[in-house]
């Protein structure tokens, strides 16, 4: 589904489509004709008096520039394509931060472990899956052992790494590896299966 662009004064419109979701992914709209992403983080209010004495909430929002570009009108299949996978990329990133910011402010992360395995995490979440396409979720669990395994590289984590390991570049090399494997809508399909766990 397309996202819904309600513009604001400063160029931005927002991503997130969940209002509970800190940081929310936005999108800074460019000269050149691309959409700069970021993310902006809740980090509470402070109280403050306005010129008239009248008292009001100030709301502390720190915002971070993903340096990540989508095409504000792509023209072409490429273009549109890239798009959808940095906006993945972007949507994952965002989970993380939001992650990282639970950890900050509650001491609270989700199955916070050193000794957590990715990989071992990565199939329960598709043992647990109980949607009608859960054949595409075993495919992209599939596919991203698989790179592991087939990148010198990466080899090493192919039966254990940490969450922390999962970096932007391995990302960018999945979504190449997936572009050689599969062809039409293919490498998408796969790379949207396997980030599912990561932004659901």
């Amino acid at each position: 589904m397309a996202v819904r662009k309600n513009y604001r004064a400063d160029n931005t419109y927002l991503i997130s489509n969940d209002s509970t979701d800190n940081p929310k992914l936005g999108a800074k709209v460019l000269s050149d004709g691309r959409e700069s992403l970021y993310l902006d983080f809740y980090l509470g209010y402070e109280m403050a008096v306005s010129k008239t004495g009248k008292e009001y909430k100030r709301v502390n929002i720190k915002r971070e520039f993903l340096k990540l570009y989508t095409w504000q009108a792509p023209r072409t299949p490429e273009e549109r394509q890239r798009n959808k996978e940095t906006l993945e990329l972007a949507k994952k990133i965002r989970f993380e931060r939001g992650q990282q910011l639970l950890e900050t402010a509650n001491g609270y992360r989700l199955k916070k472990s050193d000794d957590l395995n990715f990989i071992d995490w990565l199939w329960a979440y598709h043992d647990s899956y109980t949607k009608a396409d859960k054949r595409m979720i075993k495919q992209a669990c599939t596919c991203f052992t698989d790179f592991l395994a087939d990148t010198e590289e990466y080899a090493k984590y192919s039966k254990r790494m940490k969450p922390q390991q999962l970096t932007r570049e391995m990302l960018e090399d999945f979504t190449e590896y997936l572009k050689h494997r599969f062809t039409g809508e293919g490498p998408h399909t796969v790379f949207a299966g396997c980030t599912r766990p990561a932004v659901a």
